[in-house]
């Protein structure tokens, strides 16, 4: 019994001096590798705002006043700029046309006498002989026909420019604005409404006033649709500076809108992704204007100017995106001290 109790104290006390070594060989080699630290990588953050796809123009054109006479495009049909789309004809404008083309009528019966009293004096000096008496008096009567001729003539013209001005003025053609798709609706009368939207797609988002100074013209931007993931890189073409329409008190909106590909589809909802050159620390891996950085297993002391934020410290200078900074420095950490750091 003794015999038994005396191997199982043998083999106790050789345990408790593995497990002894084992621990001093951990400490050993730990302490060999330097303490352990927590490090975080920095890199850019994204702001992103929730948009939609729309096409970059639309508009609904109005016919001018008057009964549409003639539509020359069917629903759905492409058009180019300057296209004919419909006529109108104003029938209020009637009796000034008809008043238009009385004047035009009395004005050429005028030219028309004033051609024949040319023609006449005409005839009568061809038949006067020089040395007549009457013959003078003829021909300064033909030269005062011929003036009042010219008259007529110009009355007419005017009275013709009139009329022509009063019958365009009637009779209206739509052109399309742009190059596009357009779109025929009907009013409950029967008018025709045509609308006539561009082929081309922009992305349209808002930003508050407070996070307006992320966003510049010219920005490159990413743009997933949410869908069917489907993405692109392009640039903001345009940042309002009044406010949006759905602006509340105390929070206003600015539209920006960024041109898109086929790609999207008109309608669809998207993420916009804006990167930000604003790399982010915890407060405490800064002291007094200095952090650690993390390379190949040791720290290195680095200069920091920083900007106190809402929870975190923006980096101004002295670091990059990518480094590894220790967040848990404490009073012991050294430049260039050996040191572990947690996965």
């Amino acid at each position: 019994m003794k015999r038994k109790t005396m191997w199982g104290l043998m083999i106790v006390g050789l345990v408790v001096l593995l497990g002894g070594g084992i621990f001093a060989w951990h400490k050993a080699a730990s302490s060999a590798n330097g303490p352990r630290f927590r490090v975080v990588r920095l890199h850019n953050n994204n702001f992103a705002v929730t948009g939609s796809v729309q096409t970059h123009r639309t508009e609904k054109l109005t016919p001018k006043e008057g009964k549409v006479q003639q539509l020359f495009i069917s629903n759905g049909e492409t058009v180019t700029k300057g296209q004919e789309l419909l006529s109108t004809f104003d029938e209020s404008k009637t009796p000034d046309v008809q008043t238009a083309q009385q004047a035009v009528a009395k004005s050429q019966r005028e030219l028309n006498q004033q051609a024949q009293a040319v023609n006449d004096l005409k005839s009568q000096l061809n038949q006067t002989p020089a040395d007549d008496p009457s013959y003078e008096q003829t021909r300064t009567q033909l030269k005062e026909a011929n003036n009042s001729y010219k008259g007529a003539q110009a009355d007419l013209q005017d009275q013709q420019n009139s009329l022509a001005t009063l019958q365009k003025t009637q009779t209206t053609i739509l052109q399309a604005p742009y190059d596009g798709v357009a779109t025929v609706d009907y009013a409950l009368d029967g008018t025709p409404q045509i609308t006539i939207v561009t082929n081309d797609l922009q992305v349209r988002g808002e930003v508050t006033e407070y996070d307006y100074a992320k966003l510049k013209v010219n920005q490159p931007v990413k743009i997933k649709a949410l869908a069917n993931g489907k993405q692109q890189t392009a640039a903001i073409d345009y940042l309002a500076n009044n406010p949006a329409p759905d602006s509340r008190k105390n929070m206003s909106k600015y539209e920006f809108t960024v041109p898109v590909d086929n790609r999207f589809m008109n309608g669809q909802t998207v993420n916009i992704k804006i990167p930000q050159d604003d790399l982010r620390l915890p407060f405490s891996a800064v002291r007094h204007g200095q952090v650690f950085v993390y390379r190949q297993g040791r720290a290195y002391q680095q200069a920091v100017t920083v900007q106190k934020k809402a929870g975190y410290y923006r980096v101004k200078t002295g670091l990059h995106a990518g480094s590894q900074v220790i967040i848990n420095p404490n009073r012991h950490l050294q430049d260039q001290m050996k040191v572990q750091i947690n996965d």
